[in-house]
C-alpha cells in the first residue's frame, strides 16, 4: 500500500531526476526492499524452496511494477514510464542478488565456525 501512496503523492524534483537520475535509484531501492520484505515472508511459511521463492518475488514485485506504473496514468501530474518500471525490476533482482550473496557468505562463516570448534 505504501508503495501505491508514495507513487502517486511524493514529487522528486525535476533537476534531482534529469542530473542525477535519482528517480530510478529510489524505484530500485524501494522495490529492492518490497523484494526481500515478500521473500522473506514467502521463506517464512516454508511452501517451497527459498530460490523458488525468489523468483516467484521478483516476478511479484515486477507485476506490481507494472500495475503501479498503470495507476501513474490516471494520477494527476504523474506519468507512467517504462524506465521506471525496468528500474522497478532492476532494483528487486540486485537486492535479491545481494541477499544471496550475504546469505552464502554467512553459510560459510558459520560452516568454518563448526570445524573449528570440532577441533
Amino acid at each position: 500500500m505504501a508503495t501505491f501512496y508514495l507513487s502517486s503523492v511524493a514529487r522528486v524534483p525535476r533537476y534531482l531526476v534529469n542530473e542525477y537520475h535519482l528517480d530510478w535509484i529510489l524505484h530500485g531501492v524501494e522495490y529492492g526492499v518490497l523484494c526481500l520484505l515478500m521473500l522473506k515472508t514467502l521463506d517464512s511459511f516454508g511452501w517451497m524452496q527459498v530460490e523458488k521463492a525468489a523468483a516467484l518475488t521478483i516476478i511479484a514485485v515486477g507485476v506490481i511494477g507494472a500495475l503501479n506504473e498503470l495507476v501513474q496514468a490516471y494520477t494527476p501530474y504523474r506519468s507512467p514510464s517504462l524506465a521506471d518500471g525496468f528500474a522497478n525490476v532492476v532494483g528487486a533482482a540486485v537486492f535479491m542478488a545481494g541477499y544471496f550473496l550475504l546469505r552464502r557468505r554467512s553459510t560459510a562463516v558459520a560452516q568454518l565456525t563448526d570445524r573449528n570448534r570440532e577441533l
